[in-house]
């Protein structure tokens, strides 16, 4: 009995690495090489991936020539404020009733108030929206008359950055079209450096993962001189060139990073200069990640000294991460330094 399973196992290992046959997978047809020919499952798994990349390379190609057919992505960060907190409810139920008839960004779409608000005082709010350049078009379309006009009454200003690898002509349109009236100052700020590494549906995804880790940062920061601002600017660098920052697996992408090259652990991470000495910075963000800054800012010379020349600011945290623990106390320490920091009350 003992040689005859010695003869079995021996016989089963030889027909399982010599006779069975091959699995087939799909493959690009550009990776077959041969007829029919098949790959390994490694090397099936690079082709996807190259040819995820390549086809990321083929659409900013078209988004630099400025064809029409290339839907781009934009990311909005928004700035409300109203006379009071009456006409503060007016605007976030106007575009709590826009939501629901389809006017949002497809990845991302939140409005938050910040500042409440009272029958003297007014109210400030905070809108964040990511998705298609169509949706945005679609989002403008859907405003009847009345809802134009009310907004235009109610809101005492819409300060905000739209950031866009390339605008399409209807957006342009749009927004030049807003900034007729009082209320709106709207920017488009267009450069390749705005392309989101795998559009709206890499930060949908992202958003989605997360969970209720998603933390959304919004930072308005003054310093005193351009000097200061470069310093904040180097220690920044050298946050987001930490370990923690990098990996090859981002949450954003459905697959590994293209080559498995070292990316952003985050699909955004703005930061754009609007002065001498103001910048504003939009980071989608997750509460981990966040708290991982905070540990190593604490043992970053270049970091810890950057952030203290910060003379002014005011932080937003958005998502439902933004009601973690870590906020909440990272809230209080910069409240403490008399700046502004805040976790706006989500409307949608």
């Amino acid at each position: 009995v003992v040689v005859v399973v010695v003869v079995l196992l021996s016989t089963y290992h030889f027909v399982s690495n010599m006779d069975l046959p091959q699995e087939k997978e799909w493959v690009p047809r550009s990776h077959i090489p041969g007829a029919p020919g098949t790959l390994t499952r490694a090397a099936a798994q690079k082709a996807k991936i190259f040819t995820q990349y390549m086809e990321e390379e083929q659409e900013e190609i078209k988004l630099q020539k400025g064809r029409g057919e290339v839907n781009a992505s934009y990311v909005e960060v928004a700035f409300i404020k109203c006379k009071d907190s009456r006409d503060g409810r007016r605007v976030t139920s106007i575009f709590n009733d826009l939501v629901s008839e389809g006017a949002a960004g497809e990845a991302i779409h939140t409005l938050g108030t910040a500042v409440e608000g009272s029958g003297v005082a007014p109210s400030s709010h905070v809108l964040v929206s990511i998705g298609s350049c169509q949706a945005y078009e679609d989002s403008i379309h859907l405003r009847s008359e009345q809802v134009s006009a009310d907004l235009d009454m109610f809101m005492k200003s819409y300060n905000a950055v739209i950031f866009t690898p390339a605008a399409t002509d209807q957006m342009k349109d749009m927004v030049a079209n807003l900034n007729k009236s009082k209320t709106y100052n709207i920017d488009i700020v267009e450069a390749k450096d705005y392309r989101l590494p795998e559009g709206f549906r890499g930060v949908k995804r992202y958003a989605e993962r997360m969970a209720d880790k998603l933390l959304l940062q919004v930072q308005e920061l003054s310093f005193d001189s351009e000097e200061d601002m470069t310093s904040f600017n180097e220690g920044m660098a050298t946050l987001y060139s930490a370990e923690h920052r990098l990996t090859d697996k981002p949450a954003y992408r459905a697959f590994r990073s293209p080559g498995s090259m070292q990316e952003l652990t985050v699909p955004v991470a703005y930061t754009l200069k609007r002065s001498e000495k103001e910048l504003l910075m939009f980071i989608v963000d997750s509460v981990d990640t966040f708290q991982q800054d905070l540990e190593f800012a604490k043992g970053n010379e270049a970091v810890s000294q950057g952030n203290d020349k910060v003379s002014a600011a005011n932080l937003y945290f958005l998502g439902a991460g933004a009601q973690n623990e870590v906020v909440a106390e990272y809230v209080k320490t910069q409240q403490a330094k008399k700046r502004f920091a805040n976790v706006p009350k989500t409307e949608f």
